[in-house]
């Protein structure tokens, strides 16, 4: 383990403090749509020109190698980073030196790159950083820039020197899980875990939506927690977690994310073909035409009708972008077994039921 680990551990309770508090300044919140993922740094070594030098040379390297290519759609524009207190801080403007990055690749640090000192200050800082190299697509483009998408090697500062870190980094997973699980009612809150795979790997984890952060968290015996408040307006969100090792130079990076969603509170209303609403409990004559609203769904999925113990059959509808089934047109059964009847309407991807129950004013 570095010997600098105690100093690392104190700037992430540093940060994780900070960030918390400008983070609920901001109650910031975002809304997306993506399936659970998990992504490390990309798989390729990255070799800079010099292995070592003063934190102060500007840039802090002139180039490096780097022994595998960048995923496609992102071949055409490079960053370079180092990983400060759970934050890229960047060490130089956009790179197309070498462009396309389409197999392995050497790229030229532009002249007026950051040193390291510039991003880490020059007191204090003894310990080891993550430098990432971010494959990004070309400029305009439709695929969004992705902070999972780099290559990484770590370096040692000591004193005004750093060199690159010797030997193996453990890799790390990060899990993400919600709760309520699958979504949250507008207004309501939800409780984030990111669970690291290594319990010893101390570290920061930052709980983000889109571009937008949610809060940074310290992470305390493999565990990281963070508290989100649902917008008032519902909709999809990719929640993230990116966990950001308080040693990178013994443990790596990884970043998770996860499908979720605010909904509204579930609500049903039902009218008759005057248009009266039909409280629940009502009795309602057999083959009688109603128009069902339905709220509490994900937005933009399938949702079941059914009236269970009947021979009817009702067609699938689709909730629209606030998660409503709006005015769904259905006949009753002719014919019920039980006075006491049940409409179900349930969420095919959410399995969200929302029901009403009335009474038949009349049996087979």
């Amino acid at each position: 383990m570095n010997a600098h680990v105690p100093a690392a551990r104190r700037r992430v309770r540093r940060a994780a403090a900070a960030l918390l508090a400008l983070v609920l300044g901001t109650g910031l919140a975002v809304f997306g749509l993506s399936a659970p993922a998990a992504a490390a740094s990309l798989p390729g070594t990255v070799t800079p020109a010099v292995t070592s030098g003063s934190i102060t040379d500007a840039p802090m390297f002139a180039g490096a190698s780097v022994g595998a290519a960048c995923p496609e759609n992102y071949q055409s524009r490079l960053g370079l980073f180092v990983v400060v207190d759970g934050s890229e801080r960047s060490l130089a403007g956009i790179i197309t030196d070498g462009a396309p990055y389409d197999q392995p690749f050497s790229f030229t640090v532009p002249a007026n790159g950051r040193s390291l000192a510039d991003r880490i200050g020059t007191t204090g800082v003894d310990g080891s950083y993550e430098i990432r190299v971010r494959c990004m697509p070309a400029s305009g483009s439709a695929h969004p820039i992705d902070p999972a998408l780099h290559f990484s090697f770590a370096v040692q500062v000591t004193g005004d020197q750093w060199q690159v870190a010797t030997g193996e980094r453990q890799d790390t997973e990060v899990t993400l899980a919600a709760d309520p699980a699958g979504q949250m009612v507008t207004g309501t809150t939800a409780t984030l875990t990111a669970t690291v795979s290594d319990p010893a790997a101390a570290g920061l984890v930052r709980f983000s939506s889109g571009a937008l952060t949610y809060g940074v968290a310290e992470v305390l015996n493999g565990v990281a927690q963070q508290q989100i408040t649902a917008p008032a307006v519902p909709g999809p969100l990719t929640l993230r977690a990116e966990f950001f090792p308080a040693d990178p130079a013994s443990y790596t990076s990884d970043t998770t994310t996860l499908g979720y969603a605010t909904v509204l509170a579930p609500a049903i209303e039902v009218r008759d073909a005057d248009g009266n609403v039909l409280p629940a409990g009502s009795a309602i004559p057999l083959q009688s035409d109603l128009s069902v609203t339905a709220a509490g769904f994900h937005p933009g999925e399938a949702v079941e009708v059914a009236i269970p113990y009947t021979l009817s059959q009702y067609a699938d509808t689709t909730a629209d972008a606030t998660g409503t089934v709006g005015a769904y047109a259905l006949t009753t059964p002719w014919c019920l077994v039980d006075r006491k009847m049940t409409l179900k309407l349930t969420g095919v991807q959410s399995g969200i039921t929302v029901t009403y129950t009335f009474q038949a004013d009349c049996l087979c």
